[in-house]
C-alpha cells in the first residue's frame, strides 16, 4: 500500500481499535514514538496522522494492552520488529473513512490556498505603497542632508562675520 493514499487520522485509529478516547492513541503516539513516523508526533499545532505502518503498530500496542501486557513487553516486542494485523472486519470501513477524510482535508487545504491567495494582491499593493513611502523618505531625508550642510555652513559664514564685527569695534574702539 502506498502511505500516500493511508494517512489515518487520531479518529480512525480510535475506531480501528475500539478505543473508547482519542486521548489514549496520543498517549500510545508518545509512548511509542521511536517506532512511529515523524507525522504521528508533530510539532505543536499540526495534525496528526499515521501510517499505515503506524496502524499496525498500534495493533500491536491494542492486543498487547488488551491481553494486560506492561508497556515495557510491548516495547520490547516493537523493537524486535514485531507488528500487529489489522482487523480485517474494519479495513474496508476505514479505508472508507480514511477517504472521506481525505476529501475533506483537501477541500479544507484548497480553501485555505484560496483565502492565502486572496490576501497575496493587497499585501503586493500594500509593499509598493511602502516602497514608494520609503523613496519619498530617502528623498526627504537626502534633502534634510544638504539643508544641515547649508546651515552648518551658514553658521560657518555667520561667525567669520561676527568675528569681523567685532574686529571692527575693537578697530572704532581704538581710533576714538
Amino acid at each position: 500500500m502506498d502511505d500516500n493514499e493511508n494517512l489515518f487520522t487520531v479518529t480512525t485509529a480510535q475506531e480501528l481499535f475500539g478505543v473508547k478516547s482519542s486521548q489514549t492513541i496520543r498517549n500510545w503516539a508518545n509512548e511509542f514514538s521511536k517506532y512511529l513516523s515523524p507525522n504521528a508526533n508533530p510539532s505543536e499545532g499540526t495534525k496528526r496522522f499515521f501510517t499505515f505502518e503506524d496502524m499496525e503498530i498500534f495493533a500491536l500496542i491494542s492486543e498487547m494492552s488488551g491481553q494486560g501486557r506492561p508497556f515495557e513487553e510491548i516495547h520490547a516486542s516493537l523493537a524486535i520488529g514485531s507488528r500487529g494485523e489489522l482487523p480485517e472486519d474494519n479495513l474496508a470501513d476505514i479505508k472508507a473513512i480514511v477517504a472521506q477524510q481525505s476529501a475533506i482535508r483537501l477541500s479544507q487545504l484548497r480553501n485555505t490556498i484560496a483565502e492565502l491567495e486572496a490576501q497575496v494582491e493587497p499585501l503586493k499593493e500594500e509593499n509598493i505603497r511602502l516602497k514608494t513611502q520609503l523613496e519619498g523618505v530617502g528623498k526627504i531625508e537626502s534633502e534634510l542632508k544638504e539643508a544641515r550642510e547649508a546651515i552648518n555652513k551658514l553658521n560657518r559664514e555667520i561667525g567669520k562675520l561676527e568675528a569681523r564685527i567685532e574686529i571692527e569695534r575693537e578697530n572704532k574702539k581704538n581710533d576714538e
